[in-house]
């Protein structure tokens, strides 16, 4: 999924990491520590109110935000309140750069927060295709192993079709999103737009150890099922950024 020498060209439009805790009021006061430690990286800010209908004259002590650090290209965000840490990236690179920056963010953050209790831990990868078409037929069989049976609708009357599965895998769960998203047209072409969106997450019921700790494995998992989801020809588009 990430760029390599064997996947130079893939799909990935957006990577999160969510770690989800019980609520903890320290992380109010230590969030302009925060912002000064990862202020380089994520020199842009804004604060989002969790609850619509604050009281009427009510102090804004900082509880019930969510506070929103971007990246200068606006592609990278980090958004923390007092039970919920997310990072969401749309200029990936690679796993292993993508695992570094986790960490240190985490890192910073359980400086400030001390000892949490943990209720989910999630690795999200949404992924977006441009499939060819034939005409007014989806060929997404063609390029992909589906989730379900494309032939029993009327190809030209297709506009949108999404399935939802829910895998549990041991004391793993993953969810798996795919299906037509609609078409895209070109100068010279028509092309299906494919979804394949995975989220593996495990939630208080089944979580040990530290949310870094489940990096490489909710990655092998995501991997393995999304190399599963393609045939041939995309693996090829993906090496060589055409079709053959």
């Amino acid at each position: 999924m990430a760029k390599s020498k064997k996947f130079r060209f893939p799909p990935l439009v957006e990577v999160a990491f969510e770690v989800r805790f019980k609520p903890k009021l320290k992380i109010a006061k230590g969030i302009p520590d925060y912002q000064d430690a990862i202020s380089k990286k994520f020199p842009s800010y804004h604060k989002l109110n969790e609850a619509s209908d604050q009281q009427a004259g009510g102090i804004d002590d900082g509880t019930g935000c969510i506070w929103v650090f971007e990246s200068q290209t606006k592609k990278r965000k980090v958004r923390i309140s007092e039970e919920r840490f997310n990072v969401v990236v749309q200029d990936y690179a690679s796993f292993a750069e993508f695992s570094v920056e986790i960490r240190s963010l985490w890192a910073k953050l359980k400086k400030i927060a001390g000892d949490l209790s943990y209720t989910r831990v999630g690795l999200r990868y949404i992924n977006h295709l441009f499939l060819p078409m034939d005409g007014e037929k989806h060929q997404c069989e063609v390029y992909t192993n589906l989730h379900y049976d494309q032939e029993r609708f009327e190809q030209d009357t297709i506009e949108r079709i999404f399935l939802e599965g829910r895998l549990r895998m041991k004391a793993t769960n993953l969810t798996v999103r795919s299906g037509i998203m609609g078409i895209r047209e070109t100068e010279t072409d028509r092309e299906t737009a494919y979804l394949l969106d995975y989220d593996c997450y495990q939630d208080e019921t089944s979580l040990t150890g530290e949310p870094e700790s489940k990096l490489v494995p909710y990655h092998k998992i995501i991997e393995t099922r999304f190399l599963s989801d393609l045939k041939e020809p995309y693996l090829e588009y993906m090496r060589r950024g055409e079709w053959k």
